[in-house]
């Protein structure tokens, strides 16, 4: 069986422990905004140097696996080019996170925390996300388990409820079990449970 475990966290991105960092980047977002804009500062801008410098292009198709600098809790840096972040559409937002959990689903990485940039609005873009992961796992042979989770857990919990509902048989067609947690129980909306 394959299984597709989204988790949600209350706290931001840099407070949440995971093996994989996941910063898709827009080639036209400069300064890096939101989730990857935040970790980007907390990095003293060393995913900045690496766009600066060109050794990192953020187009789309790009994935980049580079150890995490401190004081990330993560032990890989996973970026992944979204193209311009001004002409960003579902389908391609979708293949980006389904190349990431590609990655992901090789290195046999456990938890994998996505931080998204500015130019992704997660109310308006969960359901190319959650269809990205869902192609990726689907792809796999046997079975597989992939784990992503978001931050802002209470903020982003009901459009991931509806993203997920929106899958509608795809998952389950596929052989894919999906569940939702929320590792930390007192952030649990009403009529969620913790698992």
């Amino acid at each position: 069986m394959k299984q597709l475990e989204f988790q949600l966290f209350s706290g931001d991105v840099m407070q949440i422990p995971c093996d994989t960092l996941i910063l898709p980047l827009p080639s036209d977002e400069r300064p890096l905004r939101g989730e990857a804009g935040l970790v980007d500062w907390r990095v003293c801008g060393a995913v900045s140097e690496h766009l600066v410098s060109g050794y990192v292009t953020a187009k789309k198709g790009e994935v980049v696996l580079l150890p995490a600098p401190r004081p990330l809790a993560a032990s890989r840096l996973l970026l992944v080019g979204l193209g311009p972040g001004k002409r960003l559409q579902g389908n391609g937002l979708q293949r980006a996170v389904s190349l990431a959990c590609d990655k992901i689903l090789s290195l046999r990485a456990g938890l994998g925390l996505i931080a998204l940039p500015g130019a992704v609005d997660f109310a308006l873009d969960a359901p190319p996300i959650v269809r990205g992961c869902c192609v990726s796992l689907a792809r796999m042979r046997g079975d597989a388990r992939l784990q992503v989770a978001f931050a802002l857990g209470l903020e982003r919990a009901r459009t991931l409820e509806a993203a997920l509902a929106g899958l509608g048989t795809i998952a389950p067609e596929k052989g894919i079990e999906v569940s939702l947690e929320w590792p930390e129980a007192e952030v649990q909306p009403a009529g969620a449970s913790a698992t």
